[in-house]
């Protein structure tokens, strides 16, 4: 017999344990058939800031064939 205690998971993971003050930091990607773009946004004096932006080719085709390549192109 299957109890609620026996389903209940070992860690909370609802969203009212979360406590977005303490993002500082945002890496947005945008993965694309030919280019991979990124922009970073970071807290700055409280104040979330668009820092960066940087594009680079997609990798999804031989010799790469691996998305994350051109993610890490687009963030030097």
């Amino acid at each position: 017999m299957i109890t609620p205690e026996s389903t209940t998971p070992a860690h909370d993971s609802s969203p009212a344990t979360f406590d977005p003050s303490l993002i500082n930091v945002i890496l947005a990607t945008d993965c694309g058939s030919t280019t991979t773009k990124a922009i970073l946004i970071e807290k700055v004096d409280g104040e979330y800031r668009q820092t960066f932006r940087g594009e680079a080719p997609t990798t999804v085709e031989e010799p790469a064939a691996d998305v994350t390549m051109g993610v890490v192109n687009s963030v030097p």
